[in-house]
């Protein structure tokens, strides 16, 4: 099998441009999850080396590309980058528009003011949703038969969290925030995934605490 290296992009962006692969160590060690194919965690996603690799020499300029399970839509910007025309569809709404993130990506200054903004916004609400009885803002609250049995920490440094015993006063923070109805999900269908621990027939409700869904309003 022989490959044959792409010319390289001039479109410039916050983070390396994938190319197709040149070897079969490439594909044997895809870069698919660093540099901007890392920016989301999307379930499913696919090393796009060897995908990359049959646009470049299978199809031609103008040709058109055709991806009917979009996904993160990192196939896209490939396509973009080789000056090919790209139709692209997908049942989650997110996919689409994480693809014309991707395809219209934000200065390093906008990004960085972006997250500025948003963290200005919401941050202080949502901590406090999440307030602890000593006043520290909790990370996890695991829960065991309607009672949270163990609240977990994040530590200023180092990666170990920080386990402490809920009190009384932890479960009456969260009461105001159970009986919640989210306002912004549309009426979701679960498939059978043991990776989020859903299955079909479970709602929202199901899967996020009532302070969760509560906060997705912010």
């Amino acid at each position: 099998m022989t490959f044959t290296k792409p010319s390289k992009a001039i479109q410039k962006s916050l983070f390396p441009i994938l190319m197709a692969p040149t070897s079969v160590a490439d594909l044997e060690s895809p870069e698919t999850y660093t540099g901007l194919a890392g920016f989301h965690k999307y379930w499913g996603k696919k090393p796009v080396e060897s995908l990359s690799y049959l646009i470049e020499n299978c199809t031609g300029e103008g040709d058109i590309v055709l991806d009917p399970f979009l996904g993160s839509g990192l196939i896209s910007r490939e396509c973009l980058k080789r000056n090919r025309r790209f139709i692209g569809v997908d049942i989650n709404p997110f996919s689409i528009e994480h693809a014309l993130f991707l395809l219209n990506l934000p200065s390093k200054k906008e990004y960085y003011q972006a997250l500025i903004e948003i963290e200005q916004g919401v941050a202080n609400e949502i901590n406090g949703a999440y307030k602890t009885n000593d006043n520290r803002v909790a990370s996890h609250y695991l829960w065991e038969n309607g009672k949270i049995v163990s609240i977990w920490i994040k530590p200023e440094t180092g990666r170990n969290r920080i386990e402490i015993e809920p009190s009384q006063k932890d479960f009456d923070h969260f009461l105001p925030y159970r009986d919640y109805t989210a306002k912004r999900f549309r009426n979701l269908r679960f498939f059978t995934n043991t990776r989020i621990n859903v299955k079909p027939g479970m709602s929202v409700s199901d899967v996020f605490t009532g302070r969760a869904r509560r906060n997705e309003k912010l």
